[in-house]
């Protein structure tokens, strides 16, 4: 298994990133080990909640071990996610001096969209640098707490690049998933829609709101609890990758032994 951090220039951000690749590894017990897979891998993209950034899933969960048991690449980038944000900022560019902080007028301002870097950017960094399947098929997408609700938004936007999404988001009183809810009421054809299209969105949640995203056509899988929010991720992972409507070249191979 490979752990890879990446640090690059972003044409979307207008700065560098970094991000975290986990890549399975050969198989040792195989007659001729070897570094080069026989086929591109799936790969989950990870987003985090509040306050959090991309080594959040690696530091608090056993991420990097679930994913070299089921063969799938995972991806966590920092999405300057806070409260519930709308993934954009408009932020100024080129040579700022004093007048021009001072009138706003003067500056180029332009929207910076965290969406659209990990609609399409990173999708394109990854598989330009690293053995992991382009189809959409083999893409999954998944966040915790407000990243849950920001999955859903890139969801909406773009349903055909994505096989499945997990909503990751346990705490019981958390303000998310309110959120959620409003935001799933608005759009629920568009759930309704993705489930009939075998593109079943997972989550490991309070019953009210797993009754809701039944009602809502989406499916709840698990109904995980515990007063350690980062215990509850850690098992929602994993029942999301247990869960994950495969159909790559590795899908059909046990759980390897780490």
């Amino acid at each position: 298994m490979s752990q890879c951090t990446c640090n690059f220039l972003s044409y979307t951000l207008a700065r560098s990133v970094t991000i975290n690749v986990v890549i399975p590894g050969p198989v040792f017990s195989d007659a001729s080990p070897t570094h080069i897979p026989k086929a591109p891998y799936p790969v989950l993209y990870l987003l985090h909640g509040g306050w959090g950034n991309e080594n959040i899933w690696l530091r608090y969960t056993a991420i990097e071990r679930y994913a070299e048991e089921r063969q799938i690449a995972v991806v966590t980038c920092g999405s300057e996610n806070t409260a519930g944000s709308d993934m954009s900022v408009s932020i100024p560019f080129g040579r700022i001096r004093t007048e021009e902080i001072l009138n706003p007028h003067l500056t180029d301002h332009r929207e910076i969209s965290f969406s659209q870097f990990i609609i399409k950017e990173l999708p394109e960094f990854i598989h330009g640098m690293f053995p992991v399947s382009s189809r959409p098929e083999d893409t999954y997408l998944a966040g915790d707490g407000y990243a849950a609700l920001n999955a859903l938004k890139i969801l909406f936007e773009t349903p055909q690049q994505y096989r499945a999404i997990g909503l990751l988001s346990p705490c019981f009183r958390s303000p998310v998933q309110k959120h959620l809810k409003a935001y799933i009421g608005q759009f629920a054809h568009a759930a309704v829609y993705l489930a009939a299209n075998s593109q079943e969105p997972y989550a490991a949640c309070s019953k009210e709101l797993s009754d809701f995203l039944k009602d809502a056509g989406m499916i709840h899988r698990s109904d995980h609890y515990s007063e350690d929010y980062w215990s509850v991720c850690d098992a929602s992972v994993v029942s999301f990758l247990e869960w994950l409507p495969r159909t790559d070249a590795y899908a059909g191979h046990k759980k390897r032994k780490i």
